[in-house]
């Protein structure tokens, strides 16, 4: 195994293989770690006068409030749509990168 890692030509498979790997897990914690910052966030949770309580006192519907997310400011509804999106892209992605890394290395 040790000798054919050593040849050029499988580096790319190697490349493929941690690139997939990369994909897969770093897609699947950030999304975990997004959704921990909307559902802990300041988008579910407002201090009511006593200091306990769930609440939504702003105007509307809480999915229309916008609050930060990661780099930009999004609404609820907008980074849900994200997640979902990235949950489902990079794993998947990272899956067939996996496949053809393995499926094209040669003997």
């Amino acid at each position: 195994m040790l000798q054919a890692l050593k040849k050029r030509e499988h580096l790319k498979n190697v490349a493929g293989i941690l690139i997939g790997f990369t994909l897969i897990i770093a897609g699947l914690f950030f999304t975990i770690w997004q959704l921990d910052i909307i559902l802990t966030g300041c988008v579910w949770w407002e201090a009511s006068p006593t200091g306990m309580g769930w609440a939504w006192y702003g105007p509307g519907a809480y999915a229309r409030a916008p609050f930060q997310c990661f780099l930009w400011r999004t609404t609820i509804g907008r980074a849900y749509d994200t997640l979902l999106f990235l949950n489902f892209t990079l794993p998947i992605i990272g899956a067939i990168i996996l496949f053809l890394s393995v499926w094209t290395w040669e003997e």
